[in-house]
C-alpha cells in the first residue's frame, strides 16, 4: 500500500511540475494607465523597459524609476517605494495602491 501511495505521489509531482513552472517574466513594452492614474493622465501611455531582472519604468505623467523583478510576477521600485503584481500573461500590471497599467496591443490591419 505504501509503495502504491509513493508511486502515485511521484506520478502527480511529475505531471504537475511543468504546469507549476513559471515562465520568465516579460514586461517590456508600452502600457496605458487605466485605473487610479495621475489626475489628467487617464489613458496616457506608460513605458516599461526590461533587461534581465532590471526594469525601467516611466509613469503616465513622465516620472521615471528603476526597479527589479523581486520574485515571479512581482516588480519592486525603491525610487517609487511601491511594488506591482504582473498578470500571468504579462498584459496587466497592478500596483500595490491600485493603479493599473494595461499592455498596448498592436492592431494589425488586413488589406485584401
Amino acid at each position: 500500500m505504501m509503495k502504491m501511495a509513493l508511486s502515485v505521489a511521484c506520478l502527480m509531482a511529475a505531471i504537475s511540475a511543468p504546469a507549476l513552472a513559471d515562465r520568465s517574466l516579460n514586461v517590456d513594452g508600452v502600457d496605458r494607465c487605466m485605473h487610479l492614474c495621475v489626475p489628467g493622465y487617464e489613458g496616457a501611455r506608460a513605458y516599461v523597459g526590461q533587461s534581465g531582472s532590471q526594469v525601467n519604468l516611466v509613469s503616465e505623467s513622465g516620472d521615471a524609476a528603476i526597479g527589479h523583478i523581486e520574485w515571479p510576477r512581482r516588480i519592486w521600485s525603491d525610487q517609487w517605494d511601491k511594488g506591482a503584481m504582473v498578470s500571468p500573461e504579462g498584459i496587466k500590471i497592478q500596483f500595490d495602491h491600485g493603479e493599473v497599467w494595461i499592455r498596448e496591443m498592436p492592431v494589425i490591419q488586413y488589406r485584401p
